[in-house]
């Protein structure tokens, strides 16, 4: 899957991929958390910023909408959102963590 980013393409995590809070440090997902691929059993934590998108990817979400909710929390330009959208969906593809659909009208 080439990850072209249209605005109208809704963007999942894989059925494989699962989120918790991290266990480890009892934030409750507030100061990141962990996701755990369960075809490799590999175990990645994540950052504040991934973790925010990776909940909103976990129900399904659109670039605008990635990029509102970055923009919102962290009140970061939307080229810098936009920046760290794209580099987790190219390492998401890289891993076959996430998938894409075109959004319905």
């Amino acid at each position: 899957m080439k990850t072209q980013k249209k605005k109208d393409t809704i963007w999942k995590l894989h059925v494989r991929a699962r989120l918790d809070s991290n266990p480890v440090n009892g934030t409750n997902g507030k100061g990141g958390g962990v996701l755990f691929d369960t075809y490799t059993a590999a175990l990645l934590t994540c950052n504040p910023t991934a973790w925010s998108l990776l909940k909103l990817l976990s129900s399904g979400a659109t670039l605008q909408e990635l990029s509102l909710a970055l923009t919102k929390e962290y009140e970061v330009s939307k080229k810098k959102a936009d920046q760290d959208i794209q580099n987790l969906l190219k390492q998401l593809e890289y891993m076959g963590l996430i998938d894409s659909a075109k959004e319905e009208k």
